[in-house]
């Protein structure tokens, strides 16, 4: 599995040995057991469904079991993977938002204590994700310190444009990013979470400027992912009946339904951001993510 500079010592990024193979096995996923076993299901899945990829499905599938197996993952030593950081920010931030959408679709009471407890959880939540994607300390698994590391070796394959990896590189990194929206959001971050930053009043994050950043987190995936896995087929993302499980007991169905729909079209749209170009705004070949759906229909 994952390779140690020293082997007396933990599983911190800066002990791992620093090639494409061993640090793919952070960026491809050491995911929960619950995970990993929804995992092999979808695999299992895609072999009847799209045959023509079975090597690919094969093969992820045998990693996963071999995963599930290994020692130091089932004492919990490995990482999370920093792919299932990315998605889970997106999962949280297009359920927040879809729950939000409306008031007729509100769980908890407007205003109520219980209300502002699930606000503050949540939010909590996704900007520690979004921190940790950005971090920059050697210690940490990031995006930040592997985009650094493996930065030449992007150049060299060709995966994008030199001007949109200045960019990435740029705005990645605490002491030279321009971008006003990451700013805002880190701003808030170590607000909210680490209490040592002021806001200004102009410097204040709103929702978009977050769901921008994640968007500018989902390309730059989008382009390690080409780096780290030439060739594969894009991941599956969650379906809603499973991130959503139990809601349908205490939601109407119209309701239940209508969340559904703009939390799924707000994923949409965090894909489609994997796939444009952060300057020149067109489309590439780049795809980390597509949602699978299968539908049915009996004539």
């Amino acid at each position: 599995m994952l390779i140690k500079k020293d082997t007396t010592k933990g599983y911190e990024y800066n002990n791992l040995l620093k090639t494409k193979h061993n640090i793919s096995f952070v960026v491809n996923g050491l995911h929960s057991k619950e995970v990993i076993d929804d995992e092999i299901a979808q695999y299992e899945n895609y072999l009847e469904t799209i045959p023509e990829h079975k090597d690919q499905w094969n093969h992820k599938i045998q990693y996963l079991h071999e995963l599930k197996n290994n020692k130091d993952y089932i004492e919990g030593i490995f990482p999370e993977s920093i792919e299932m950081t990315i998605l889970n920010t997106g999962y949280a931030y297009s359920f927040f938002q879809a729950i939000h959408q409306d008031d007729e679709l509100l769980i908890l009471p407007n205003k109520s204590y219980a209300a502002s407890l699930f606000i503050t959880s949540i939010t909590h939540k996704m900007m520690s994700d979004v921190s940790k994607l950005f971090i920059g300390d050697s210690r940490d698994y990031s995006v930040t310190n592997i985009w650094h590391d493996f930065l030449t070796d992007i150049r060299k394959e060709n995966i994008t444009s030199n001007d949109e990896i200045d960019f990435i590189t740029k705005n990645i990194s605490r002491k030279s990013r321009d971008i006003s929206f990451i700013i805002k959001t880190i701003k808030f971050r170590n607000k909210l979470v680490a209490h040592n930053d002021y806001i200004k009043n102009d410097e204040r994050a709103v929702w978009r400027d977050f769901f921008e950043t994640l968007k500018f987190l989902f390309r730059t995936w989008g382009i390690l992912d080409a780096f780290f896995n030439p060739k594969t087929f894009p991941r599956g993302l969650q379906k809603s009946n499973t991130f959503n499980l139990g809601l349908s007991e205490i939601m109407s169905k119209s309701n239940f339904q209508r969340m559904n729909c703009e939390r799924e079209s707000i994923m949409g749209e965090l894909v489609k951001a994997s796939q444009y170009n952060l300057v020149s705004k067109k489309v590439d070949n780049i795809c980390p993510f597509r949602d699978y759906t299968i539908k049915v229909s009996i004539r």
